[in-house]
This record gives structure tokens, sequence and C-alpha cells, in this order.
């Protein structure tokens, strides 16, 4: 896919009254973006904000992301001069200089995308604007076991944990992938192996990190499902390790990005990984979609050590004590 294709990137993400305390004002890079910074000081509670308003599941509820008076603002700043806003008041100094005010049309009660043109000389009103955004955001995989009704709905008795319930959702996704792929090769006539090209690399990538445990992935002839053979006894996404389940979990969510422009949020991706494992994770997610914007909240620096330190961000040098809000009138 061509790398220069125009996409929905962030550059820039500033939030006002972080927890009542804290403003952040964060330019981004296109590719790669590690947050490093103690425990408690806001690295997933950034990652979180940003994720729930991309994905518009905001809880306004949630002291944790918000003010209980409401003053938090955020400004996310895609590429192309797009804009998304939360929430919809009038703050002054909220972009360099600029005073932003909302459509009168906009149910302030609400939040959603917005587009503005920006103007040094006048206020420019922001419009509504359906503004479609790839994203995921995964957060810590921790083992929370899962409710034994949830267990029973399923159907599954492999699947106890959290964990598993993010690898089975993506078991079946990978149907559906795997239908899009044979429908590009038959209905559209495109080069099977081209088509491929990314599935195979997923799959050699997998044996790669697995080769120590003598693990290798495969497909299940009846169904097409992914299993794991290790000397010669199969094995379900279920059996591996939590760091194997981690990692897979991963790597089937980049691949599933089919190489179009995402930003991937990933939240402490290091929990369960050898370190050899994190060494190489950045550096497989580009290899499988060099269009995604990775954004990381992470505590090792084996993450980022093997080529990646100038992309590193220290949540001190982003993140200062809050100033006032001043709202003004439209």
């Amino acid at each position: 896919m061509d790398n220069k294709e125009n996409k929905s990137y962030i550059e820039r993400i500033e939030i006002k009254s972080l927890w009542g305390r804290f403003d952040v004002d964060w330019t981004l890079h296109q590719d790669v973006n590690i947050l490093v910074g103690e425990n408690g000081t806001g690295k997933s509670t950034i990652l979180k904000l940003v994720g729930e308003i991309l994905g518009k599941q905001i809880d306004t509820n949630d002291e944790n992301l918000v003010s209980s008076k409401m003053e938090s603002v955020v400004l996310i700043k895609l590429s192309n001069d797009k804009y998304i806003w939360y929430p919809t008041i009038d703050v002054d100094g909220l972009f360099n200089t600029a005073t932003y005010s909302c459509d009168e049309n906009i149910n302030l009660n609400n939040f959603d995308y917005y587009e503005w043109e920006y103007n040094d000389e006048k206020r420019d009103k922001i419009k509504y604007s359906n503004i479609k955004i790839n994203f995921q955001l995964l957060q810590t995989f921790e083992s929370q076991l899962l409710e034994e009704e949830t267990i029973q709905k399923i159907g599954n008795n492999e699947i106890k944990t959290s964990l598993d319930f993010i690898l089975y959702n993506l078991e079946k996704s990978y149907w559906k992938y795997q239908i899009e792929l044979f429908e590009r090769i038959v209905d559209l006539g495109l080069d099977k192996d081209k088509v491929n090209k990314i599935h195979q690399l997923f799959f050699k990538k997998i044996n790669e990190f697995f080769e120590p445990t003598g693990k290798t992935i495969g497909q299940r002839k009846t169904d097409k499902a992914i299993i794991f053979n290790q000397n010669g006894t199969e094995l379900s996404l279920y059996q591996l390790s939590s760091g194997e389940k981690q990692l897979l979990a991963i790597l089937l969510t980049v691949l599933f990005q089919d190489e179009k422009p995402y930003i991937l949020l990933l939240d402490e991706p290091e929990i369960s990984l050898h370190l050899k494992w994190q060494y190489k994770l950045i550096d497989t997610i580009r290899a499988l979609n060099p269009n995604c914007q990775i954004i990381i909240a992470t505590h090792s620096p084996s993450l980022f050590s093997d080529g990646w330190n100038d992309r590193v961000f220290w949540i001190e040098d982003i993140c200062k004590p809050t100033l006032t809000i001043e709202k003004h009138d439209s």
C-alpha cells in the first residue's frame, strides 16, 4: 500500500484540566510515539481518554478521566486540518491563542467530530463533520476471570479470562479476514501471492517469536481456524501462555488492519512479554502495517531501546500544572 496515502493520524493532543490538575500538550510523530512515566502520572488515562473520544464512547461520569466540574477539554488535531473536540464549550487559549466556538445548531449535551479551518485573524465556528477514523485501543491484558454467566453464553470452556475473550473475538474476525482475501483473488482476479503477502508475513513473524518453544502456527484443514503445533500435538489459541496470547492478540489486530491507515493505542503492551519480544514488537507491527500510527504508554525501555529512542516522550515534558479555564460568549 502507498505509504503516502492521505490518512487521519493524530498530529497533536491537547487536554485542559486533566483530573482538574494538569494540562497536556503533545505533538506526535506520524509513525511511532512512546509515552514514558511513573505510575499514576496519567499515561494510561491519556490513552484511554483519546481512545474513548475517537470511539465516541466517553463516560462523562468517570472522574478518573475528567474533572467533576466538566471543565476538562480535549482537542485532537488530525492530519489534513481535521479536529476532534470534546466537550463543546468555548475556551480561550486551547490551541495556541485561538478561541473556538461551536455551531449553535449542535446539541451541546453531546460531543462529536468537528472540522475547522484555522484562521489567525478571526473566530471561525467549528462545524459538524463526519470524519472516518480507523483506530484501536488495546489496554493492559490482565488475566481477569470472566463471569460464569459469560462463559456459559460463549459455550467454550477454554475461554476463562479477559484475554481469552479478546482472542475469541479475534478468532471470529479471522474468518471474515480470510473471506475478504479469497474474494480479492476469485472475484477481483488479483494475484494470489500479493494478496496473501501480509498474511504469510504474519505467520512467519509468529513462528519466529515462538521458535524457542517449538510451537508453530498453522490452520486446521477442516475449518481454517488458527491452531498451533508443538511436537506433533495440536494446541488451540487458549492453550498458549499469557505472553503468547497477548502477542498473538496484538499481531492479529494489526493483521486485520490490512495495511490501511490506522491509529493503534497500546497501553503497557510489555506485560507478560519476554524482553526479546519487547525489542522486536514495534518493528513487527510496522512490518505488518507501515501505515499504522503507534501510540504506546509503557514502563519498559526494552520497547524503544532498539532504534526508537527518538520517539520517546516523557510525561513530565507534555504535562504541566493546569491553568484556569475561562469561558467566553460566542
